[in-house]
């Protein structure tokens, strides 16, 4: 998801999901923040994050105004160089080949209430030289994907 925060990417529009209610905006240079700032107010749009080395804004739209009728209206504005949607993009997606994965609800599901497991595998898998802390009541520590990883502080032994 923070790649599609990043990088606006007009090259997907028509295929590519985006944020429902969300757009990335690009001012020109020269646009005075004042200026920015009032319309955005009067757009009823407000400013999610800035993006100040790129120049990008992702904004949050007001409840009724479609992605479509905000691009039109910011795109009206000579002050902006582009707007585009909020992209969805994925450059990985990792599936797992645990058989029980499809069971473990608390790593990826619909809702979205999950620890977004496909999504960090998607940055990394792990290595030998990775130490698991286990923070919790308890850890499987001779399950295969734990075993060769799990450290034990050898002073409390």
């Amino acid at each position: 998801m923070l790649l599609s925060v990043l990088i606006p990417c007009p090259l997907f529009a028509g295929a590519a999901a985006y944020v429902p209610g969300e757009i990335l905006i690009k001012f020109r240079d020269g646009t005075i923040a004042g200026d920015a700032k009032r319309l955005h107010a009067s757009l009823k749009t407000v400013l999610k994050m800035e993006l100040p080395k790129l120049k990008l804004q992702h904004l949050k739209l007001p409840e009724g105004m479609t992605v479509e009728e905000a691009l039109r209206k910011y795109r009206q504005d000579p002050m902006v160089e582009y707007a585009e949607p909020n992209y969805m993009v994925h450059a990985l997606e990792t599936t797992p080949n645990d058989t029980s994965f499809n069971q473990q609800w608390g790593l990826s599901n619909t809702g979205d209430y999950d620890i977004d497991a496909p999504e960090a595998w998607d940055i990394t898998t792990g290595a030998e030289n990775i130490i698991i802390a286990v923070v919790d009541s308890g850890l499987a520590y001779n399950h295969p994907d734990f075993a060769n990883n799990v450290w034990t502080n050898e002073a409390e032994l």
